[in-house]
């Protein structure tokens, strides 16, 4: 018994300790190690992950230059082009970049809206009776049947003239040339179009010759000059750009007031013939031009998706930007105008530059894939397009709603269809554009009916359904809401007019109305009111 051998006791108190605290260094350590172990696989499996990324960039597979100039209209001959032949009119009449002439007082004057009670009006006739030639050279080109303007080629030593020789140092781009292979770059963004200042300048030409014609009695040429402007503002869409689109309808809008302008000035200058061709003018505009067409816009997105996305060849691809598309991307953020929602994921400088392109093999899970990125544009172009066959009032509150829902999407998942965010124009607004179009130039029609109607019958009419007979057999009717036009003679005269936007009749009060419906009044729009002056155009000027 006494040969048995027991554990010896601690020596001493101070052992105990140290022999508690060993299992548990042990667990920590070997915590460490592991913790150490995952947190360099992780990175390990991002370094390889980002190589593969980098190794798999994205590729360009279509020109977008060559695409958009495929689908523009080819004319069969050159003398069914009006381009040229409006360019050299302005060129003669001085008004290219590089001649002094195109800043003198005259021609400034000219191609400023106003009236012949504004203060500049006789410099500005004066120029205009000097420049007829030209004005009616104009009104030729503008009978031809395309526009023709050589969008995304070079420019030419004619087209020089006009837009100064500097702008032929850059090629078809802001800034210079553009090598289409480079993912860097968005060609269609930075196409020239000079053409549209050309267009515009044209455009108030005529309206000022117009007035001028008006004013000296000369009721042909007024006509002649307000077909000339609705054919321009035909030609300037040929393209289909939202921008052209945009400056045609504005150019409309120019023609309608200016014919309202000289029914409610001096009618009886023109003669029946000539009223009758104006009110054909209101409907030149041909049907495709009468709703929005936003293929060029989608074009545009999809190069945009073909530079920062990979291709699997099966139609989807992965987020995957190269270094220098980061500041791509804030230069896209810059440009891109109106923002269609509180953006949160912008890159605006060098540190988030930085932080972006480290955070690629995250943002590949986080962003749309390509596939799901063009799914999810057309979707939304869609919804913020809206019904064309919708009324104007309609229209609005629809635009309202869809605005609505894609601002609150857009703020919530706005970091996965980020792209999207920086080029959606905002279509919300486009469909209100064409339909206010639309009326204007109803509105006006319904003006030449009223007064052709004065002629026939010696008095004003009574109800909308007077003029059916001279508006294709239809009533006007009130595109707000859908009702016939109202119309009233008293102490004041005749005028007709529409609620306007917010449905309320204010039974055509000139002292509150807008000369042409828009999308922020809250008053009635008057349609007509004869008064044999100006006043009522002079106060909105």
């Amino acid at each position: 018994m006494n040969n048995l051998k027991h554990p010896e006791a601690p020596s001493s108190a101070n052992e105990l300790p140290q022999n508690i605290h060993k299992p548990i260094n042990r667990a920590f350590g070997l915590t460490f190690k592991w913790s150490a172990c995952a947190i360099g696989a992780c990175v390990l499996l991002y370094a390889v992950v980002a190589i593969s990324m980098s190794m798999n960039s994205p590729k360009v597979s279509f020109d977008p230059i060559k695409r958009f100039r495929e689908s523009l209209p080819v004319a069969k001959s050159p003398d069914q082009l009006a381009w040229p032949a409006y360019r050299d009119a302005l060129v003669e009449m001085g008004l290219g970049q590089d001649d002094p002439k195109h800043k003198s007082e005259g021609a400034i004057a000219a191609m400023t809206e106003m009236l012949p009670s504004d203060k500049q009006w006789p410099v500005a006739s004066e120029w205009i009776a000097a420049h007829q030639p030209q004005i009616a050279a104009l009104c030729a080109a503008s009978k031809r049947p395309m526009f023709g303007f050589p969008v995304a080629t070079p420019i030419s030593d004619a087209d020089a003239a006009l837009f100064g020789k500097n702008t032929q140092s850059g090629g078809i781009f802001y800034g210079g040339t553009i090598d289409n292979a480079d993912v860097t770059v968005q060609p269609l963004v930075c196409v020239l179009l000079p053409h549209l200042n050309s267009t515009s300048t044209a455009s108030h030409l005529l309206a000022t010759d117009m007035l001028l014609a008006v004013d000296q009695g000369n009721g042909e040429r007024a006509t002649r000059d307000a077909e000339a402007m609705m054919a321009i503002s035909i030609h300037v869409q040929e393209s289909r750009l939202c921008v052209e689109d945009r400056m045609g309808i504005k150019f409309r809008l120019r023609a309608t007031n200016n014919i309202v302008m000289a029914l409610e000035w001096k009618p009886s200058i023109f003669t029946d013939a000539q009223l009758k061709r104006l009110q054909m003018a209101m409907y030149l505009v041909p049907p495709a031009l009468e709703r929005p067409d936003f293929r060029t816009e989608r074009l545009m997105f999809e190069d945009a998706v073909q530079r920062f996305y990979t291709d699997d060849g099966h139609g989807d691809g992965r987020f995957a930007p190269q270094w220098k598309q980061m500041e791509t991307i804030a230069f896209m953020e810059s440009v891109s105008g109106e923002k269609m929602y509180d953006k949160k994921v912008g890159v605006i400088n060098q540190f988030d530059l930085f932080a972006s392109f480290l955070s690629q093999p995250f943002a590949c899970f986080a962003i749309a894939g390509r596939k799901e990125a063009l799914d999810h544009y057309d979707a939304s172009m869609k919804r913020l397009i809206g019904d064309p066959n919708d009324s104007l009032s309609d229209a609005v509150k629809a635009m309202a709603i869809a605005d609505k829902e894609y601002v609150e999407s857009m703020n919530a998942h706005g970091a996965r269809f980020f792209l999207e965010g920086i080029l959606m124009p905002d279509f919300s607004k486009f469909m209100h554009l064409w339909k206010l179009d639309q009326a204007r130039r109803d509105a006006c029609a319904a003006a030449i009916a009223a007064e052709l109607y004065h002629r026939s019958n010696k008095k004003w009419p009574e109800s909308a359904a007077d003029l059916a007979p001279l508006c294709d057999g239809k009533a006007p009717q009130d595109p707000w809401n859908g009702k016939p036009i109202m119309m009233e003679t008293d102490a004041n005269g005749f005028r007709m007019w529409s609620v306007g936007k917010n449905g309320v009749d204010d039974h055509g009060d000139l002292a509150q109305s807008k000369k042409s419906s828009d999308d922020s009044g809250s008053d009635d729009w008057v349609w007509l009111a004869p008064r044999g002056n100006l006043d009522r155009w002079e106060t909105k000027n």
